[in-house]
């Protein structure tokens, strides 16, 4: 009796695995995803931090001029690309709400691959310039806007590319925008990144 009853279960088992342990995993969207734009900025950091840079920082904050210039560490360039890094769209809740397009772009040789959304999204547009593949960049340009009842901001970012020692890296970015609050005065901002290679 007892080899009967672990010969049903086993069958059993094996059934439930057969109907549920088998069954082909549903489609969670992997057929829409988009440019990984979080993790190219994590191989940057990587790559920018394996090499000897000089970063130069130039930004207008409401009229008033700055620069700066430093050897970044991993903390400095977190803090750089931090805001580039809000631009990914490549998450599970943007899936599907994005449409890719193909083109050419009118004033190089570049191929382009833009991102349009559907819908009101913080990320409007996420558009890539590339020469012959895509692991080959050139330009990335995308804006951001965050807007409430009483908050209202919105940014421009272009980042450029080089190769550097046969390896593409950023060599470029560029934000500008403005913040604007309820009963304050709007600040417009622009700030400039370049990343010198020895």
């Amino acid at each position: 009796m007892k080899i009967k009853r672990v010969l049903y279960l086993v069958v059993f088992l094996c059934t439930v695995e057969i109907f549920f342990g088998c069954k082909p995993s549903e489609d969670t969207g992997s057929t829409m995803r988009y440019f990984k734009l979080d993790s190219l900025i994590q191989e940057q950091m990587t790559t920018v931090l394996s090499r000897k840079v000089y970063l130069e920082k130039i930004s207008l904050l409401d009229g008033k001029y700055d620069s700066s210039g430093f050897i970044p560490d991993s903390i400095h360039l977190a803090r750089e690309f931090a805001v580039i890094e809000q631009n990914s769209i490549d998450k599970p809740k943007y899936w599907g709400l994005y449409e890719k397009e193909f083109g050419k772009d009118n004033q190089s040789n570049l191929n382009t691959l833009t991102y349009h959304s559907t819908r009101e999204l913080p990320v409007p547009y996420l558009k890539i310039y590339y020469l012959n593949t895509i692991n080959n960049l050139r330009k990335i340009e995308t804006a951001y806007v965050d807007k409430n009842s009483i908050y209202h901001s919105f940014r421009e970012i272009k980042i450029l590319f080089e190769d550097v020692n046969e390896e593409v890296v950023i060599k470029e970015y560029h934000i500008q925008g403005y913040q604007k609050m309820l009963g304050v005065d709007t600040v417009k901002y622009k700030v400039t990144g370049r990343l010198n290679f020895e």
